[in-house]
């Protein structure tokens, strides 16, 4: 079992899904839905950012673009 987010254009072309209105979100039985992770395991993975990051779905066309989430960080003097 899986619960997707809402996203028009994307949310309802999974197979195996049913809508939840009081969720805000679908529910599904699919195998093949999972999730995409970045790991920056180098030595400066404070200092860059590789986004934003394009996925497309070339069946589709479905694209989104991801971007990085806000880090709450200490820069000295300001948080990051």
């Amino acid at each position: 079992m899986q619960i997707v987010a809402d996203t028009p254009g994307a949310s309802e072309a999974f197979e195996n899904c049913e809508f939840r209105e009081e969720w805000n979100a679908w529910h599904c039985d699919n195998d093949y839905l999972g999730q995409l992770c970045f790991i920056g395991d180098d030595v400066d993975w404070e200092d860059r950012s590789p986004t934003p990051i394009y996925m497309t779905d070339e069946e589709s066309g479905y694209s989104n673009k991801i971007n990085h989430m806000m880090d709450h960080m200490w820069d000295g003097f300001y948080t990051g």
